[in-house]
């Protein structure tokens, strides 16, 4: 289809292989591509720093809702593979376990802060929907329950 390979191509797109792909014209572009990434290397790297900054802020203002991979990669125009890979590249750790840290650290802050409030109040507020699954994850970072943490002041 004319009107795809164009919008590609004006999207950046570098070449456009045709299906059966011939090896050869498939190992030769990926050379051009790694080349050209090499030389701009330092640029990609600090675009790509740029990118998990952006994601990193917006798991920061919506880590209290639902929020999965998906949605963050959808957020900064990426592929979830993609996202998911340059993440634990850059961060040192997958997704799911970032976003993991963010809601415990907060539901950390909130057990502390707010002796009143429930168990299942706080998890909801650190965007968990189900209070097993926050006791569950709170033990695995912290090391012990909620409620433990809290009493132990």
């Amino acid at each position: 289809d004319y009107y795809y390979i164009r919008t590609t191509l004006k999207g950046g797109a570098q070449d456009y292989l045709l299906k059966p792909i011939d090896r050869e014209e498939l190992r030769q572009l990926l050379q051009v591509l790694h080349d050209e990434l090499s030389a701009c290397g330092v640029a990609v790297s600090s675009d790509m720093r740029g990118v998990i900054k952006k994601a990193q802020r917006f798991i920061e203002e919506h880590y209290h809702e639902h929020l999965s991979l998906s949605v963050v990669a959808q957020h900064i125009g990426l592929s979830e593979c993609y996202f998911s890979n340059l993440f634990k590249l850059e961060m040192g750790q997958n997704f799911y376990d970032y976003l993991s840290e963010r809601r415990i650290e907060t539901a950390k802050r909130l057990l502390q802060r707010n002796p009143s409030d429930k168990i299942y109040e706080i998890a909801m507020k650190v965007g968990y929907e189900e209070t097993i699954t926050f006791n569950r994850n709170f033990r695995k970072y912290v090391g012990m329950t909620p409620k433990e943490y809290r009493e132990r002041g």
